[in-house]
């Protein structure tokens, strides 16, 4: 996947400079993926290609139950999208795949216990407890339908996205510093926590909805 993406956007990239008057498309945009930017090319008023790379971080701190939380989220994508304006317009059926890069990851100190696997667990013999969880598959699918700047028109104009992104099964890892890691029971109660974590992000993550609003100049 990661060559497929690399080529498209050398092929996008290395358009004849002729070319780049006729077709060439250039977004920025906001989602749910994060902050994109696309380069896109339109092959005529029905058919689009877009290759786009979507950034976005925030870290945020809280407190429950003498438990201090930290989590730094992670959202990082490069997506090959396919648009189709089955009427020549401005309305488009988009379908895509994602080299999909997104994380959430977390720590925790505890002042008093953590319950784990339904165990309670002095916070001074687990130390901090780490947190890592991988959102999703590598290459998760995506498909929705939009409105755009149609092909046929140069200049500028506002673009719209409704869709999901097929993300699948997430990988969650914990881990800690104590000195209770050592206890077999405890590794136990670790790996049957992360399964329960994973089943509750694949019950609420499975598919993802992507909601984009950007600005497109069409060459």
């Amino acid at each position: 996947m990661k060559t497929t993406l690399r080529l498209s956007a050398i092929a996008l990239l290395s358009l004849p400079t002729l070319a780049v008057a006729d077709g060439v498309n250039l977004s920025g945009r906001f989602s749910t993926l994060g902050l994109g930017a696309e380069v896109g090319y339109a092959f005529n008023e029905y058919v689009n290609i877009r290759v786009a790379s979507n950034n976005y971080s925030y870290d945020y701190d809280t407190t429950e139950d003498d438990i201090n939380y930290n989590f730094d989220l992670d959202l990082k994508s490069t997506a090959v999208f396919l648009d189709v304006h089955p009427f020549g317009g401005t309305f488009r059926i988009t379908a895509g795949m994602l080299d999909n890069k997104n994380e959430l990851n977390g720590q925790a100190e505890a002042a008093g216990t953590y319950e784990i696997n339904g165990v309670n667990y002095q916070g001074s013999d687990v130390g901090t407890l780490f947190s890592n969880v991988k959102l999703g598959e590598d290459n998760p699918l995506y498909v929705g339908l939009g409105w755009s700047k149609a092909l046929s028109d140069s200049g500028w104009g506002l673009g719209f996205d409704l869709g999901m992104v097929m993300l699948g099964d997430s990988e969650v890892d914990l881990t800690a510093t104590g000195p209770i890691t050592m206890d077999p029971n405890f590794a136990a109660d670790i790996a049957a926590e992360e399964e329960e974590v994973e089943a509750e992000i694949n019950s609420d993550f499975e598919a993802y909805p992507v909601i984009a609003l950007g600005i497109t100049f069409q060459f």
